[in-house]
Formats: structure tokens, sequence, C-alpha cells
């Protein structure tokens, strides 16, 4: 079995208050991120949209950084930046 690695740049998300409201219904609220996909270091604009759950959610204790896991899909969301970054895993 080997894992491929998909990267995109978060580029627009919920905004500090509505993050935080979110994480205050206990952690059940859906929230959508706009994406860029990065590929060789580069940013391809227009690329999509994730919909992500707070149900996984783990806060990070520095840079204010919060890691939401999903089916094949890894979030580090900084809600006061409305920046971060989404990795995608593929299993073969």
């Amino acid at each position: 079995m080997s894992v491929f690695l998909h990267s995109a740049k978060i580029i627009e998300g919920p905004s500090p208050s509505q993050f935080a409201l979110a994480a205050t219904e206990g952690g059940v609220a859906d929230f959508t991120l706009r994406l860029t996909l990065l590929s060789n270091g580069r940013l391809i604009p227009g690329w999509g949209v994730i919909h992500a759950s707070l149900a996984d959610m783990n806060p990070i204790p520095r840079d204010d950084m919060y890691h939401i896991r999903g089916g094949g899909w890894a979030i580090w969301y900084d809600p006061f930046h409305c920046d971060g970054i989404v990795d995608f895993y593929e299993l073969y």
C-alpha cells in the first residue's frame, strides 16, 4: 500500500467570529473552505471547496492553529488569518 499526497492552500474560510461560534456549538458545526491547489510549490487558482466538520477538531497549542481530520484529508487552519493548508491522502 502506498500513499499519494496532494496539498491545497486555504484561501477563504470562516471569519474568526464565525469559527468561534461554530466551535462553541459542540464541535458539530460544518463550514466551507475555498482552496487553491499547490503544485510544485506554486498555486493553481480556482481549484475548489471542501466542507469540513468541527466534530474531529483538535486545537493545536501554538499559533492558534486547529487540526481537523476527515476521510482522506487533514486541515491545518488558522481562523484569525483565514489561512491554512489541506493535505489529501489517496491510498493505493
